[in-house]
């Protein structure tokens, strides 16, 4: 069984929740299970039988495509995003408190997501390929997306205070997909001297011309 937890906090607009929660912050759990109905039920029922209140508590079946798909509208084409990550193996009560409370300065969709890892990308070694941070506990998500240009600074100074105060407790390693920022000496941060040299040559044989070049760009020319 895989199972992948994520937990948010964030505003949420009026029109989507009843008026006795609406406009204010909640926490949201979104769990997935690979393996038969029957499993899922019994794995998951002490989540759904959590003494809080609960809305939409309920389990359905799924493609794995259609899970990858649930994020697309957040993701649309034209909307804004920055987003910030770092792995870690746990969050101090301290930590968690100022992230409650950076929340409560939230400006729209913003969110910080806590995320399990573990299971199979755990049990390889870190070495053993380009990602690192495979044995952290915890991966946390920083993250904003908006439509006006003219609120990118405000947004993208949101989630980088968000990511300083996760950096507290931050274990090696990033999840570069989650890094909106492209800095090569941040790739290099995240991979180490290593891995980097490792990825460089891969990159001058497949890639000399770096026509993959867009994200955290493994940039092929001699290194100084």
């Amino acid at each position: 069984m895989l199972r992948a937890d994520a937990i948010d906090r964030l505003a949420i607009p009026t029109s989507d929740f009843p008026e006795s929660i609406a406009g204010k912050p909640v926490v949201m759990v979104s769990v997935g299970h690979n393996g038969d109905e029957a499993a899922a039920a019994r794995d998951l029922r002490p989540l759904l039988d959590a003494e809080v209140p609960i809305m939409g508590g309920a389990l359905d079946d799924r493609s794995y495509l259609d899970l990858q798909e649930s994020n697309d509208e957040a993701f649309d084409w034209g909307r804004r995003v920055y987003t910030k990550g770092g792995f870690s193996n746990g969050l101090r009560p301290a930590t968690l408190d100022a992230l409650a409370g950076h929340l409560d300065e939230a400006i729209g969709e913003n969110a910080i997501s806590l995320l399990a890892q573990g299971g199979a990308m755990a049990a390889l070694d870190e070495d053993s390929t380009a990602f690192t941070g495979r044995s952290a506990r915890y991966h946390t998500q920083c993250e904003s997306y908006w439509m006006d240009a003219a609120a990118d600074g405000t947004h993208i100074a949101w989630t980088r205070r968000a990511m300083d105060i996760v950096d507290a407790d931050a274990a090696v390693g990033r999840y570069v997909n989650m890094m909106t920022d492209t800095d090569p000496a941040l790739g290099r941060s995240v991979y180490g001297d290593a891995k980097m040299a490792r990825l460089v040559a891969l990159k001058r044989t497949w890639d000399p011309d770096n026509v993959f070049r867009l994200n955290q760009n493994i940039d092929p020319s001699p290194m100084s």
